[in-house]
């Protein structure tokens, strides 16, 4: 299996010819049949994560003031 050296939240690796978006723990999220689709949906899944993230910290400061 080769790992997509990246510190995106879904890294992208390959294995047997399917592209799977994992997890950094690498727990797999889904499995892309090309390279395409797996970058399509991890950037996907990695804005929809930053977005969660940053409403959580603005959420968090606004709670504590």
């Amino acid at each position: 299996m080769k790992e997509n050296q990246t510190t995106t939240p879904y890294p992208v690796s390959e294995h047997e010819g399917r592209f799977n978006i994992c997890t950094r723990s690498g727990r797999i999220v889904m499995t892309c049949g090309d390279t395409a689709s797996a970058g399509h949906y991890a950037s996907l899944l990695s804005e929809a994560f930053a977005e969660g993230y940053k409403q959580g910290f603005r959420d968090c400061r606004s709670n504590n003031k």
